[in-house]
C-alpha cells in the first residue's frame, strides 16, 4: 500500500487497544502524519512490528485519530485528508465482556458519532472490517458499524482473511488518486 504513495502524499499510523496494553490511554501514534518522503525509510519496519491482541476500544481510537487529523489539517492545509480505519473486532471493553460473560458489543465504544464529526470536517473515511473468528456471532453488528463509520457504502470493505487486505488497500489507494485528480 505505502510504496505507491507519492513522496508529497501524507501518511500517518496509529494503533489502538485496551488502555494499558500499548499505552496508558490505549492508543499510540506509531508514525505521525507526515509527508511520505519524510517517513518512508522507517514505515515498513513499523508496520512489520505490529501485532493484533487485546480488546477493541474503537471510540477511543476514533477520538485519537480525530485529534491527529485536525492537527494535520492545520499543518498541511493544501492536502485532502483521508482516514483508513481497520478493525478486527467489535467495539468492546473488558468490563462489557465481563458483564455479558463473553465478547460483546460495548455501545460506549461505538465510534460512529466521532466518525460523523470527522466526516463533517471534510475528511473521507474508508473502513475495513477484518473479521476475527472470535467475532462471528457479532458479524452483523460489526459490519453495520463499519458501514456507518465509512463515508459511503463504496468506502466500506470486508476482509474475511488477512490475504485480502492488500487488494482492498490497493482499491482504497486508487480512490485516493481519483479524489486528488477531481480536486485539481
Amino acid at each position: 500500500f505505502v510504496v505507491n504513495i507519492p513522496n508529497e502524499g501524507l501518511i500517518g499510523l496509529q494503533v489502538y487497544n485496551e488502555p494499558g496494553r500499548i499505552s496508558p490511554e490505549g492508543y499510540k501514534e506509531l508514525v505521525p502524519i507526515s509527508r511520505y518522503a519524510d517517513v518512508k525509510a522507517n514505515l515498513n519496519n513499523v508496520v512489520d512490528s505490529m501485532r493484533a491482541a487485546g480488546t477493541t476500544y474503537s471510540k477511543n481510537a476514533m477520538d485519537f485519530a480525530k485529534q491527529k487529523l485536525l492537527e494535520a489539517k492545520v499543518k498541511f492545509p493544501d492536502h485532502k485528508l483521508n482516514l483508513v480505519f481497520i478493525s478486527d473486532g467489535v467495539p468492546e471493553t473488558r468490563a462489557s465482556n465481563g458483564a455479558c460473560g463473553k465478547r460483546c458489543f460495548a455501545q460506549e465504544q461505538n465510534p460512529e458519532s466521532v466518525a460523523a464529526e470527522i466526516k463533517n470536517e471534510g475528511i473521507k473515511i474508508f473502513t475495513i472490517a477484518y473479521l476475527d473468528d472470535d467475532d462471528q456471532n457479532l458479524r452483523i453488528e460489526l459490519q453495520a458499524m463499519m458501514q456507518n463509520v465509512a463515508s459511503s457504502p463504496q468506502d466500506f470493505f470486508i476482509a474475511p482473511d488477512s490475504n485480502q487486505i492488500e487488494g482492498i488497500l490497493a482499491q482504497i489507494l486508487q480512490k485516493f488518486c481519483e479524489g486528488q485528480a477531481q480536486n485539481q
